[in-house]
């Protein structure tokens, strides 16, 4: 008895899709709906060869992922934590005390015992500042604070 190659491919789909669920992170999904839509075409067009399918899988898996792709542009979900892959503008807001005299508009604090290379009005050694931004992944802009 020889299975049918549309079980082939929906067991297929069927597995990716299961796989997907265990966190692929959505990787899997376009590929097992490609494959699980070759299935259902081949098993209403039985007569298409393995190039055929073949073809029918790459194109559904190309049209799937694209679908796939537009909803979760559409419906994502703002982070909610935006700034976390920048370290530097999650200290925006924070007062610490300089570590180093800001001279020459540079100085250093310590927040979150890390040293950070700050930027703004002169100050001695000791004061408090505010952090109001940040230039770019390691300096940050002071201001003295209240």
């Amino acid at each position: 008895m020889e299975i049918e190659s549309y079980l082939y491919w929906l067991g297929a789909g069927l597995l990716l899709m299961i796989a997907e669920m265990l966190g692929a992170g959505g990787f899997l999904l376009g590929i097992g709906a490609g494959a699980f839509a070759t299935g259902v075409i081949t098993l209403i067009f039985p007569g298409i060869g393995l190039i055929g399918q073949l073809v029918v899988f790459a194109v559904s898996t190309c049209i799937t992922a694209y679908l796939i792709w537009k909803y979760f542009v559409r419906h994502g979900s703002e982070s909610q934590q935006p700034n976390l892959n920048r370290p530097a503008e999650q200290l925006v807001g924070r007062t610490a005390t300089l570590t180093q005299a800001i001279d020459n508009g540079r100085g250093k604090i310590r927040i979150n015992d890390a040293n950070w290379f700050v930027t703004g009005p002169d100050l001695p050694e000791g004061s408090k500042v505010k952090v109001t931004g940040a230039e770019d992944a390691s300096l940050l802009i002071v201001e003295p604070a209240d």
